[in-house]
């Protein structure tokens, strides 16, 4: 598996700072929509229209287990499978944590 962990942590930021879901790209799309707690949606413009409302979108990232401890893939059950994806996973996650603190 790859992760674009890079383009995902500018994204994310950029989304987060500017508070506006319609900045989403779809490499990030496709990491969002896989963290616990968010609904399967049709595509990515589904996706912006349920969060169009930009305080529910962080609402769900708040309260998501992998935000909270970013750190939970960093165990020895899922790094033997693939450790570089996990590493990048918990860079995002550790990001998107950090962007979340530093602005609510």
């Amino acid at each position: 598996m790859e992760l674009k962990e890079k383009i995902i942590k500018a994204n994310i930021t950029k989304v987060i700072e500017n508070r506006d879901i319609d900045l989403l790209n779809k490499t990030t799309y496709d990491f969002i929509k896989n963290i616990r707690g968010f609904i399967s949606h049709y595509n990515m413009y589904g996706f912006k229209a349920e969060y169009k409302d930009f305080d529910m979108f962080i609402k769900k990232l708040l309260v998501s287990s992998e935000i909270e401890n970013p750190k939970y893939y960093m165990d020895d059950f899922f790094m033997k499978d693939d450790k570089e994806y996990y590493i990048k996973k918990t860079e995002v996650l550790t990001c998107i944590k950090s962007l979340l603190n530093n602005q609510y």
